[in-house]
C-alpha cells in the first residue's frame, strides 16, 4: 500500500496464489485510523494472482501511520468458503495537506521590468511548497508556478513573480490556485481563490535624455536644464 494524501483513498495490492475470481476481504486498520471487521471486494482477473481494491477515504480521516491486517479471505459466490485467522500487514502513512485556512497573498506594485515579490500570510506550516497560480489584467499568464520556503514559524514566506512574465504596464491580478507539499506523495490544497491585485509602473523614459548647465559665476546656483521624452510629473534625480 503507497503513502497517501488526507481525503484519498488507499489502494490494497493484492499477490499471491490466488485464482482469478470475486473474493470478499475482511480487514483491520489501526494506528492512526483504528477500526476492525471492514470488508471490501476484490476481482483478480490477471491470472497471476494479483489484484486490488480500495480502502475507502472515510475509513482514513486522520493523518500518520496507519496498519492494515487482512483476517480473512473468501469467495463472494457458492458457498462463499473463506480463510480465516489471517495476519497478512502492510503500512502506510497519511500526509497531511497544507494547511491554507487563512491563506493570504500580498503583492506591493513593482518596476517595470522587475521581478514582483508576493508575501503570503496564514497557517502554512515550515516548509517548501508549489505555489500555482494564474495572471490576470495587464499581464494574464495562465498556470503558472513558484516555489515558496516557509522558515518562520508564523505562516509567512514570500516567493517571486519573474519580470518576464510582466512585461506590461498596469494593473495585474495574482491569483493563487493550488498550494502542494514538496515532499512525500506531493499532497496539495486545490481550488483556491486567493490574490491580490497589484500594478507593474513604468519606468520613466530616458531614450532621449539630454542635460545642459548654463556657466555661471561663483557662489551662485546652477540650473540643470533637462530635455528629451520625460513625461509630466516629478522625478528624484541622482547625480
Amino acid at each position: 500500500i503507497l503513502d497517501i494524501c488526507l481525503g484519498s483513498a488507499a489502494t490494497v495490492e493484492l499477490s499471491g496464489n490466488l485464482a482469478n475470481g470475486n473474493y470478499l476481504i475482511t480487514y483491520d486498520i489501526s494506528g492512526a485510523n483504528a477500526q476492525s471487521g471492514l470488508t471490501a471486494s476484490a476481482n483478480l482477473t490477471a491470472g497471476n494472482g494479483t489484484g486490488s481494491f480500495p480502502i475507502p477515504f472515510s475509513e482514513l480521516g486522520n493523518i500518520g501511520n496507519t496498519i492494515f491486517i487482512i483476517r480473512e479471505v473468501g469467495f463472494i459466490t457458492g458457498e462463499s468458503c473463506d480463510v480465516t485467522g489471517l495476519s497478512v500487514l502492510s503500512t502506510f502513512d497519511v500526509e497531511a495537506n497544507p494547511n491554507v485556512t487563512g491563506l493570504t497573498a500580498t503583492v506591493p506594485p513593482a518596476c517595470l521590468g522587475d521581478d514582483a515579490i508576493v508575501t503570503l500570510g496564514g497557517n502554512l506550516a515550515n516548509g517548501t511548497y508549489q505555489i500555482s497560480y494564474d495572471l490576470g489584467g495587464t499581464n494574464a499568464l495562465p498556470a503558472q508556478t513558484a516555489t515558496a520556503t516557509l522558515t518562520a514559524s508564523d505562516g509567512s514566506g514570500t516567493f517571486t513573480i519573474p519580470a518576464a512574465s510582466l512585461t506590461n504596464t498596469g494593473n495585474t491580478t495574482l491569483t493563487i490556485t493550488a498550494v502542494a507539499n514538496t515532499t512525500g506523495q506531493n499532497c496539495s490544497a486545490t481550488g483556491l481563490s486567493i490574490g491580490d491585485n497589484f500594478s507593474i509602473e513604468a519606468r520613466p523614459d530616458i531614450s532621449a535624455l539630454g542635460v545642459s548647465v548654463d556657466n555661471l559665476c561663483a557662489g551662485t546656483d546652477a540650473t540643470v536644464s533637462l530635455s528629451g521624452n520625460l513625461a509630466n510629473g516629478t522625478y528624484t534625480i541622482d547625480y
